[in-house]
């Protein structure tokens, strides 16, 4: 397919299937995509100025840092998409499906937000678990977006409360979180090598990979992992 600068020769993709295609960098400005598959398609740094991407199916694919400045995402589903960087200045976004997609934008409460501090609040808790709750008191992250921690491995965290918490791409290896609960938790891309997860409540956990690039894509790392006991129904491996 050739793909044409002039917005007088835009090249016609409609209804066509790009599916788990590496559009990587691509120049696709003014592409006329009406209801076409680029369903865990990668988009990364791809330019899509003024496209026509009405009905078009995004689910599960990766646009970081993709150009929509002006786009027509009339209808288009973006479920499960990861847009971190993307531009939709001017874009159209008229019942755009954008459920469980990742954005610039915290996902829930924003840690800057926490009270007490997300930080005291994992230091209390920890001395909580290590006392036997004699001192300490116990932590409540249900609903925070924790990516500004970035690392979090070896913590102690048994009982932990994170619900629907954001784990997104964090270093967890290690950590204890023996009876905690992360129902609906969004764990994609967490490193939880050697993790202590025995009884947890992991229930509708998103554990899909997290995409660097075009080539790779890191997976949940589970490897050593001790999950006996734990609630993984309708968790997400995919």
């Amino acid at each position: 397919m050739r793909v044409h600068d002039s917005s007088d020769d835009d090249a016609d993709a409609t209804d066509a299937n790009f599916s788990n295609a590496n559009l990587e960098r691509a120049n696709l400005s003014g592409l006329v995509a009406v209801r076409t598959d680029f369903s865990g398609t990668t988009l990364r740094k791809c330019k899509l100025v003024r496209a026509n991407l009405k009905q078009a199916n995004l689910k599960g694919a990766d646009p970081d840092g993709c150009d929509l400045a002006g786009a027509d995402l009339t209808g288009a589903a973006f479920t499960g998409a990861v847009l971190t960087g993307v531009d939709l200045s001017q874009a159209l976004l008229y019942g755009t499906g954008l459920e469980d997609v990742l954005t610039d934008e915290p996902m829930g409460t924003p840690m800057r937000e926490v009270d007490p501090p997300v930080a005291d609040q994992l230091e209390a808790h920890i001395l909580f678990v290590e006392t036997d709750g004699a001192g300490g008191r116990p932590a409540n992250l249900s609903g925070v977006d924790l990516r500004p921690l970035n690392v979090m491995a070896h913590l102690k965290l048994t009982a932990l409360q994170a619900r629907e918490t954001t784990f997104y791409g964090l270093d967890m290896s290690g950590v204890m979180l023996q009876g905690a609960h992360l129902e609906g938790a969004d764990l994609r891309g967490a490193n939880l090598s050697n993790a202590r997860l025995n009884g947890a409540n992991l229930r509708d956990c998103n554990m899909r990979p997290l995409v660097i690039d075009a080539s790779r894509r890191l997976p949940v790392n589970l490897s050593g992992a001790d999950l006996t006991g734990a609630d993984l129904r309708g968790t997400d491996f995919s």
